[in-house]
């Protein structure tokens, strides 16, 4: 019989023998290499299948941005449509057919045995290939020396001639006289020195025109992608499917689906929403979301035209009894519409998984209940446990399927390879003797029934079977009949671990009765602070599912914790083990009361226990997956929303002006409020975005005497009339300046102008406005790229006034220049909880919503490229899309005058145009419209009409206008037909009409839902493209002390404490300022204790910071009463509610913490040497964080005068600290450490601390240590292994939490897991698993010898 294995062998079988929770399906051969012929041979394709036309824009005019416009690719063309599609598409839009259409261009496309492989692992070095030799190499010389040798004499001697015509043409060409020429030639020479840059130019004829350069000659890989140029790009341009659905589907294999299965889409996305929207629920619903996947999934219909144009199929009408109209309920938002749009992508995850698993299934050839389970799963969770199931279970099939045949005793780094070994051998018959299968218990446990009942052998005992078995088997794998149990409950305990029936049972018991619980961490309980970002979860206990789902940021929070090591969260079932106790006896132990049948029970109950370990980890983890999608999902629409609520805001209405007007404006800024020294500085921009005036003033605004500011503002005021005066700043100083400037409008009443077209309430022109403006884009645009290039002569303080009366005229515009810049923006305190691609996600979607509200006027778009940068955003289009329409326009200028031109003219396909059109705005000259003969000018192209519904418009209008057939055919051949003479007769007739009857009509006769459409189509005939944003947005008191100190109404409120510093002291007061200028008060009663009888001036002085308590906030005027008292400072939180904070916890650490403080701020003993100081340990580390490594001090022990403790610095971030005993030993003082002795402090620095030192300096260089954290040198330690996939890789890195020690992190392969062992340096070297080793050389043999045999010990046990 063997021994039982040491604490080292089990430290190896655990390091190599617990396998990974998830594992992928294929693994990748480690001997199969990529083929770089064929990848050239792609590269080539796809560049000899590229095209791009390039075309330069000419500088345009400005409207309300004044820069250069960018130069843009031109946009391959769509498919073309056939004439019968083209014409019935124009026929359905309301498009006329032209009689004849204008051609669009097209370009064309350019034409060994084990013991040798253990020997071997180690080599640190993979076989080189032999690298071919470049053809072009032994051809170097002819190349250089012999240009221009395959011409033939007549082509030499044009090319001559053409040196000669070129050196006398500049002679022939001016009118320089020959003595000028002369003189030019000998400062300037001849030119004949460069005549061969010139020569390529003009022999065109050695040019190979069939073959012209590609992008990818010209171009870097990075760059055509930074200019989406490249094939993918140009694919996407040309697809007829909305850009932005193009890009979420680029990772889905198919993504039309059979009809079955999207009709199983359409009822698994109504659950999904149902569920999350909680309140939703019942047929209507359910009807409203099918429909909208439909319009997304099969018409590839985006939200905008959705939200704008199918709105009646998620609008319910509530009927009476008697069948009158009583409410309408809207059963979507709009982030329903974009979150379906999402769930579509989720779904086809799934259908595609459950592809995968069903291709798996099917090459077995199986035909059981299992296949039934893949067509029930819903989830990517049930699929992959389905695929762990068959992956189990059929691992040998499944190799076979692969043409792997190899037996399963040779592939001993296979993750079944001991469960396929195990079921060949004849101890099978045990697992089988069990008497009830891991199918047959799941089958009891989902069904909360006994099924399947438990059988016990009748005759012999487990322990009995394994001896006969061991004694007869032909196999000698097991020698030990312990052994031989143990693998038969190991195998057993895999089976109920991978069956998906109890992992099913197991998650929905736990998503309905778990609660999470916070464990500190050491680190955490020191690092985690009172008023630092994860204090409101550090003791927290007992938390639901719901409660952390109605926080989203919390729990986001405690998993970036729990990352940075500070915390454990803790999925708690509180009844586990009585759950698990009824599971074994209701549904697996046998009803047997005999000595034989409880031997049995034992046996299933150890393997029970075995395997639900195993699974309990699996589903806790699981648990917190499903939590951080909900709480991700929650967070990204709060970050759209709120993003949407700010771009959701029209420019500055001009007093006496409608919404939606562009005003004047006149920025003003004092930047950092240094009055007296620097200028107050001042743009005024006209409403069209231009600059017209400059304004510095030099004088002081905030000082009494001061009348040469005053006078400068009124001259500027009253030259230019601003419609409102916008100001922002750096810091709250600004608020000096805007008080000064309310007070002066006031005193000299300044006004805004007289305007013939303004309707002042009161019939008197109001004061200016004096406005704060939200300066987050102006932070961003003042050094920008884009702020240099369109004003390089003006200041920094400037281009922020700049980007502030823009912003007044349209805060949309300035949001949407930001571009890439747009996720640096604020806009929700938990933004960073999420990932970049996220937070980029929401705030597109809100811009797209934003947008399309707005519409994009074409002509403008062409004119002005701030205009322009809204196509992207259009319905349908993308930054692709929008580059190439813009390029077709400029092409196609002369020929575009309404919507249906762009179909016409192939500008869009049918899917695109039917997404943007109504979006896009193209308003009618009244002058040209009387000429329009051919009706080529639409008029309702200038509302949100979509062209679909302009026959439902007309009739509105001939109705409103009580035309007949033929009073309508007479309108029609005009200019503008029945709509225009609607609007010059006057809209407000369309009042008259009864929208109701006729929608009713619709949708009995016609099934067509179009309640909302009528009405819309009659606010837009009667206000085309009215503004529907609200209003500009004024900052209130909250938004303007945020913008101005950089605080929040959490960082600063009733109770914080905030270091000020101290300004002035007067007998009853004390003046201070915080880090973010805020003026603070502290009032006399609040200075000191009672029973303090000094004066404050002997307390306090002037400059000390100080540690202060707010009382009050005052936000409006930037002002807080704080307290000194430490009363105040400590006073008792709100009570905490004991069932979810550990209050017994808090309490005990914070007693822990006390002491160990005493302790460490207690006078200590004082030793003579140079390098001792009288620190703490925090107070040695951050003295010694920017020494070097080695470099320590000595200081005093917490644990009594005869311990001392050197303290010296590892790395960056990493101290240890050596605890010395101080003995009297034959009389004489010794230091002790590490069981070593020493004479006196010195001799252990230099023999202990340096020596180690030395030791960490050498681990340091070594070309295997990585100076990075656990997890980023075991990710780069990966990606080392799959480029050497039979070898062993490792790499020695910190270990974070014992320094002084390294981690050696290694891999035998690239199948198999990460292990780590543990090295500690030492004075003599470094000691390794109890080996000491003199130098980092023998430490890397040792560790070879000492893994070698590990292996061979692994190889023989099988696991």
């Amino acid at each position: 019989m063997s021994a039982a294995p040491s604490d080292e062998e089990r430290e190896i079988q655990d390091n190599f023998s617990d396998e990974e929770i998830r594992e992928e399906e294929n693994m990748v051969d480690s001997s199969e290499e990529e083929d770089d012929d064929e990848d050239e041979d792609a590269i080539n394709e796809v560049r000899d299948g590229f095209i791009v036309d390039d075309e330069e824009e000419d500088e345009g005019a400005k409207r309300k941005k004044k820069k250069k416009r960018r130069h843009r690719e031109k946009e391959p063309e769509v498919e073309a449509l056939d004439d019968d599609d083209l014409e019935l598409l124009m026929e359905n839009n309301g498009v006329s057919v032209p009689a004849a259409k204008p051609k669009f261009k097209r370009l064309k496309r350019a034409q060994t045995d084990e013991p040798d492989r253990l020997t071997q692992m180690f080599s640190e070095e993979e076989e080189e290939e032999e690298k071919p030799r470049n053809v072009l190499d032994e051809f170097d010389d002819f190349i250089e020396d012999d240009e221009f040798s395959d011409e033939d004499e007549g082509t030499r001697a044009k090319r001559e001639q053409k040196k000669a015509s070129r050196s006398r043409a500049p002679a022939q060409m001016s009118n320089i006289d020959n003595e000028k020429l002369s003189e030019l030639f000998e400062i300037f020479g001849n030119g004949e020195d460069y005549a061969w840059a010139l020569e390529g130019e003009d022999e065109g004829e050695y040019e190979d025109d069939t073959n012209p350069t590609a992008l990818t000659d010209v171009f870097e890989p990075a760059e055509l992608k930074e200019r989406m140029l490249t094939e993918a790009d140009n694919q996407i341009r040309m697809a007829d499917v909305p850009e932005r659905f193009q890009t979420l589907r680029a990772h889905v294999r198919a993504y039309d689906l059979p009809d079955a299965a999207f009709k199983a889409e359409q009822e698994w996305v109504a659950n999904k929403l149902a569920a999350e929207k909680g309140d939703a629920a019942g047929e209507p619903f359910e009807h409203a979301v099918h429909k909208v996947v439909e319009f997304v999934a099969r018409d590839n219909l985006e939200v905008p035209f959705i939200w704008n144009h199918r709105r009646d199929y998620f609008l319910h009408p509530v009927k009476n009894t008697e069948g009158e109209v009583v409410r309408v309920d809207r059963l979507l938002v709009e982030d329903d519409l974009w979150r379906i749009v999402q769930l579509d992508i989720d779904y086809h995850g799934i259908y595609d998984k459950r592809g995968a698993v069903l291709v798996m299934y099917e090459a077995l050839g199986l035909d059981d209940d299992v296949r039934d389970s893949i067509a029930r799963a819903q989830t990517m969770v049930e699929l992959q446990d389905l695929h762990d199931y068959l992956s189990f279970k059929y691992s040998k099939e499944l190799r076979a399927t692969r043409g792997d045949t190899r037996d399963a005793a040779t592939k001993r780094h296979s993750k079944f390879s001991f469960y396929e070994r195990f079921l060949a051998h004849d101890l099978r018959a045990i697992l089988a003797a069990i008497g009830i299968s891991a199918d047959h218990f799941g089958v009891n446990v989902v069904n909360q029934t006994r099924i399947h009942t438990t059988v016990d052998a009748e005759y012999e005992s487990p322990e009995d079977m394994a001896k006969d078995i061991i004694a007869d088997a032909a196999d000698p794998w097991f020698v030990d009949y312990r052994a031989a149990l143990d693998a038969v409950e190991q195998t057993y305990a895999e089976q109920l671990f991978n069956d998906p029936n109890i992992r099913k049972f197991f998650r929905s018991t736990f998503q309905q009765y778990s609660t999470v619980d916070v464990v500190l961490t050491e680190k955490g309980k020191v690092t985690i602070a009172e008023d630092g970002p994860y204090a409101d979860f550090k003791y927290l206990i007992n938390r639901t599912a719901a409660s952390l789902v109605g926080a989203p940021d919390m729990f986001l929070r405690m998993l970036r914790a729990e990352a940075e090591g500070l915390i454990v969260i803790k999925v708690r079932f509180q009844h586990l083990q009585q759950m698990l106790d009824h599971m074994f006896v209701s549904f697996l132990a046998s009803d047997g009361v005999s000595e034989l049948a409880e031997q049995w029970n034992a046996l299933r109950r150890a393997a029970f226990a075995r395997g639900m370990a195993k699974l309990v980890p699996l589903v806790c983890m699981n648990y917190k997956e499903d939590l951080l999608r909900e709480c991700e999902r929650i967070l990204f629409f709060q970050v759209r929303r709120t993003f949407a609520a700010r771009l959701d805001q029209a420019p500055y209405t001009p007093a006496g002006f409608d919404k939606g007007t562009v005003p004047t404006v006149l920025a003003m800024s004092c930047g950092r409020g240094n009055f007296g020294i620097d200028s107050v500085v001042a743009i005024m921009m006209q409403d069209n975005g231009k600059i017209i005036d400059e304004i510095k003033f030099d004088a002081n605004p905030v000082r009494d005497n001061e009348s040469l500011f005053e006078d400068q503002l009124i001259q500027t005021v009253k030259k230019h009339r601003p419609d409102v005066i916008g100001l922002a700043g750096y810091n709250v100083k600004s608020k000096k300046l805007y008080d000064v400037l309310k007070q002066l409008i006031e005193k000299n009443q300044l006004t805004v102008a007289e305007d013939t077209d303004a309707q002042f309430e009161g019939g008197e022109p109001p004061l200016v406005e004096v406005l704060w403006v939200n300066d987050e884009t102006a932070k961003l645009y003042e050094a920008s790229a884009r702020a240099r290039a369109a004003f390089p002569e003006k200041s920094t303080l400037a281009k922020y006034c700049i980007a502030l009366a823009r912003y007044v005229q349209s805060p949309l515009t300035e949001y949407i220049a930001l571009e890439k810049d747009l996720p640096a923006l604020a806009i929700h305190p938990h933004q960073g909880l999420l990932a970049e691609a996220k937070v980029t996600l929401a705030i597109e979607s809100a811009l797209v919503d934003i947008v399309n509200m707005t519409g994009v006027e074409l002509g403008e778009a062409l004119r002005d490229e701030a205009v322009a940068r809204y196509l992207p955003y259009v319905a349908g289009l993308g930054a692709r899309k929008a580059s190439g329409l813009i390029a077709g326009l400029q092409a196609n200028d002369d020929e575009f005058t309404n919507r249906g031109h762009l179909v016409t003219l192939q500008l869009t396909g049918a899917v695109i145009y039917m997404n943007c059109a109504s979006f896009i705005r193209i308003p009618y000259d009244e002058r040209r419209l009387d000429r329009d003969k051919s009706n080529r000018i639409e008029v309702l192209d200038a509302t949100r009409i979509h062209p679909e519904d302009y026959d439902l418009a007309r009739k509105m209008a001939a109705d409103a206008l009580e035309f007949d057939e033929e009073e309508v055919k007479h309108y029609e051949l005009k200019g503008g037909g029945v709509i225009y003479q609607l609007i010059k007769d006057g809209p407000e007739k369309l009042d008259e009409l009864y929208l109701e009857g006729y929608a009713e009509e619709l949708e009995t006769k016609y099934k067509q839902k179009k309640r909302a459409t009528l009405h819309m189509i009659k606010d837009e005939l009667q206000r085309h493209y009215e503004e529907l944003r609200r209003s500009f947005q004024r900052l209130d008191a909250g938004a303007v002390f945020r913008m101005l100190t950089g605080e929040t109404e959490a960082t600063v409120r009733a109770g914080a404490v905030l270091p000020v510093n101290i300004r002035k002291i007067s007998q009853y007061l004390i003046f201070a300022t915080t880090s973010s200028m805020i003026d603070t008060n502290i009032r006399q009663d609040y200075t000191k204790e009672r029973d303090d009888n000094r004066s404050l001036f002997e307390i306090y002085h002037m400059g000390q910071t100080v540690a202060a308590t707010v009382r009050e906030v005052d936000y409006e005027s930037f002002h807080i009463e704080a307290s000194l008292l430490r009363e105040d400072q400590h006073a008792v939180q709100a009570a905490r509610d004991s069932e979810t904070w550990n209050v017994a916890a808090e309490l005990a650490d914070k007693t822990v913490e006390d002491t160990r403080t005493k302790l460490e701020n207690r006078s200590g003993r004082v030793i003579k040497h140079t390098l001792f100081r009288n620190f703490t340990s925090r107070q040695a580390e951050e003295f010694l964080a920017p020494k070097s490594r080695g470099d320590l001090v000595i200081r005093p022990s917490s644990k009594g005068d005869d311990h001392v403790v050197i303290t010296w610095k590892v790395s960056n971030n990493l101290f240890q600290h050596v605890d010395i005993l101080e003995i009297q030993k034959a009389g004489d003082k010794v230091f002790r450490v590490d069981g070593h002795d020493y004479s006196d402090l010195d001799e252990l620095i230099y023999n202990y601390v340096h020596a180690i030192a030395r030791k960490v300096d050498d681990m340091c260089y070594n070309e295997f240590f990585s100076d990075d954290t656990r997890e980023n040198t075991q990710k780069a330690l990966e990606e080392r292994s799959k480029n050497s996939p039979k070898r062993v890789c490792y790499s020695f890195c910190f270990d974070h939490k014992a320094p002084g020690w390294f981690l050696l992190s290694f891999k035998v392969n690239a199948a198999a897991k990460i292990a780590t062992w543990h090295v500690r340096a030492t004075p003599d070297g470094y000691r390794l698993k109890s080996y000491d080793y003199p130098d980092l050389n023998r430490l890397r043999n040792g560790f070879k010898s000492l893994l070698k045999t590990e292996m061979q010990k692994q190889s023989v046990s099988g696991w």
